[in-house]
């Protein structure tokens, strides 16, 4: 082999290794030993649904009550939720307008139109009326489902009749068997001592308990058509023909987040048995975006609610080296470790106080104090709306830095290339 070949193989082969190096550090390490289940309950806040409220220049009396009441739940954090605003009397935004075209036209206004924050689907087109907030918020079932999630089921299965009573019988049958089963079967992971040490798990791991549950629902209870119509919209084709009146299995946890559908004979021992495996298993990704999943809408106090150990020294487990176990003294200073992690990956959205003007005059909105993105005329005003006209909601730290160090890695790629490529030409050239 003449030399510059072998100098060109050996470049080739650094550049390869380098790749390698570089390839392999260039996503940090997102996985932790917590269950999913028990880390999305602690860390993952659920993500808002938009409430678009269509009106024509003005708002009476009565109205404005109901939009303050909308505009107080949305600012106090009462519901994952945020509002916004479209006169339809002026110019909407492109995103609005198409909004008001699909779901709006044909509506006695004022209207509120609900979008699924994931999806992007409307959920449901209601009058601005009394009974508004109630539908939206409240629920028998959606006050079940977030009592257990918070009282130590690891994840509540919600099972939505289908049309024919015999196939829903069958599927309630199967889930109750097979959930029982792997209760009984399933094992919680170890929690690793750097998990407890970095606090990421805000309880005792010796608290943790597998327990699943089963709510059943039917498709004709009128307490329950806001949730149903959320369940439906959690896949963009749930309402497809093919899907129509067959039964459906959600399993739900964290913070009333959906993991997926399994619909008629999907609702399977194994489908089953795959979901229970994943949601009580490590939590291979903390980066709550890169997870499946959409949230339900629920008036819910999940931080108050939500048991922790007020980190009361939890010592980790005892380490088994080649010296037999070594012992450690590390433990978890007292911090309100839930309210300060909160604070950090999901920083408040600071929206300035709106008043809603047009060069005509007074809106009749004027008397609201706004602390929404509202659209009249020009665009969206306040808030971080995206195209869709869902907000992101506060960015993870880590998906910021594994963004950063990936562009890095990125760019010295490319310069290797270069390198390689110069310097294979001028060996060629020397040779």
């Amino acid at each position: 082999m003449t030399t510059w070949k072998q100098d060109r193989l050996f470049l080739i082969l650094a550049f390869v290794f380098a790749s390698a190096l570089l390839f392999g550090r260039s996503r940090p390490t997102l996985a932790c030993s917590v269950p999913v289940f028990r880390y999305a309950l602690e860390r993952w806040l659920p993500d808002d649904y938009v409430v678009t409220v269509f009106f024509d220049g003005e708002f009476t009396e009565s109205q404005r009550r109901i939009v303050n009441q909308l505009n107080q739940v949305a600012d106090e954090g009462i519901a994952n939720l945020s509002v916004q605003f479209a006169d339809v009397s002026h110019a909407l935004p492109e995103d609005l307008q198409q909004l008001w075209d699909t779901a709006g036209t044909g509506q006695a206004l004022p209207v509120t139109v609900v979008q699924n924050p994931i999806v992007g689907s409307v959920v449901m087109t209601r009058p601005l009326g009394g009974q508004l907030l109630d539908e939206l918020l409240n629920s028998p079932s959606r006050n079940e489902l977030a009592e257990r999630l918070t009282s130590g089921d690891s994840v509540v299965w919600v099972l939505l009749d289908g049309t024919n009573q015999d196939e829903s019988d069958a599927a309630f049958e199967l889930l109750s068997t097979e959930l029982a089963g792997l209760q009984g079967g399933l094992q919680l992971p170890e929690v690793s001592a750097e998990d407890i040490e970095s606090e990421k798990l805000l309880v005792d791991p010796n608290e943790l308990k597998l327990k699943f549950s089963l709510l059943r629902l039917s498709r004709d209870d009128p307490a329950e058509q806001a949730l149903i119509a959320m369940l439906l919209n959690s896949e963009p084709d749930l309402q497809e023909d093919r899907f129509a009146g067959q039964p459906m299995a959600f399993p739900v946890f964290g913070r009333g987040r959906v993991l997926y559908a399994l619909v008629g004979k999907g609702i399977h021992r194994d489908t089953v048995s795959e979901a229970c495996e994943f949601l009580t298993g490590s939590c291979q990704c903390t980066v709550k975006a890169d997870n499946p999943g959409v949230d339900l809408l629920l008036a819910y106090a999940w931080q108050a609610k939500i048991e922790t150990t007020p980190l009361r020294e939890i010592a980790p487990p005892e380490l088994v080296g080649l010296g037999g176990f070594a012992e450690s003294s590390a433990t978890v200073l007292p911090t309100d470790g839930a309210t300060q992690l909160e604070a950090e990956q999901n920083p408040p959205l600071e929206m300035p106080q709106q008043r809603v003007e047009t060069s005509e005059g007074s809106t009749g909105v004027e008397e609201l104090s706004m602390s929404v993105p509202l659209a009249i005329g020009g665009g969206a005003i306040g808030g971080e709306v995206t195209d869709s006209g869902t907000r992101e909601v506060g960015a993870s730290k880590e998906l910021n830095s594994e963004t950063s160090f990936s562009g890095l890695a990125m760019g010295v790629m490319a310069v290797m290339v270069l390198l390689v490529i110069v310097a294979s030409v001028a060996l060629r050239q020397t040779s």
